[in-house]
């Protein structure tokens, strides 16, 4: 197989395709992407630190159901902890590559995640 210094140049030559949103090819992208950094269970936080930019793109893809897949990726990537999120959220996290799209929803989202509908939101002692 591939190493994943090739895996991920592979990627950022095939993000190319990212003009092309709504075709096949770009549909075709999103799902190799998807696969190289979900097949490997856990992912190889190396491919997936190295190919952020095209994995983050597949949170903005138009099919509901690949856009659902790429977000419960995302959200394995980032810390359990509401605090964490929040920070990881606000502070850590690079939106650059969706920039171009409303990306807080998907921030909100992961924090929402938290929320368990019998517990209050509150984290102070």
């Amino acid at each position: 197989g591939m190493r994943t210094q090739e895996k991920a140049n592979f990627i950022h030559k095939m993000m190319a395709f990212e003009q092309l949103r709504g075709t096949g090819p770009y549909t075709t992208f999103l799902q190799m992407v998807y696969d190289l950094v979900s097949a490997p269970n856990p992912a190889d936080p190396d491919l997936v630190s190295k190919v952020q930019r095209a994995w983050m793109i597949g949170l903005r893809c138009r099919d509901p159901a690949m856009r659902k897949s790429f977000f419960t990726f995302f959200e394995g990537q980032v810390p359990k902890g509401l605090h964490a999120r929040l920070h990881h959220v606000i502070a850590k996290q690079e939106w650059d590559s969706i920039g171009d799209s409303y990306w807080l929803k998907h921030g909100v989202e992961l924090i929402l995640n938290m929320a368990r509908a019998d517990e209050p939101l509150g984290g102070g002692p």
